[in-house]
């Protein structure tokens, strides 16, 4: 989120350096806090977030569990950045 324990992330995601950003749709705090960090890079002209929301309430490491397509999912977002 924007606020993770006291740690701002503002100045991350309107850094202009790529991230990927991954949570469930139900995860109540990421739900919230994604789409406004999506709202702060776009409305500082940058396109350098890529999110992958699925339809979970799970949080963290517990998604690689119900969704096998994940970990493909990131090492292809990674392989097309080297």
């Amino acid at each position: 989120g924007l606020n993770y324990f006291g740690v701002r992330t503002e100045d991350a995601v309107t850094s202009g350096i790529e991230a990927m950003l991954i949570y469930g749709d139900r995860d109540s705090r990421p739900a919230r806090a994604v789409p406004q960090m999506v709202e702060l890079a776009e409305a500082a002209g940058l396109d350098t977030l890529t999110t992958l929301v699925y339809a979970r309430r799970e949080h963290g490491m517990d998604l690689f569990t119900f969704e096998p397509d994940l970990l493909p999912a990131i090492i292809d977002w990674l392989d097309a950045r080297r």
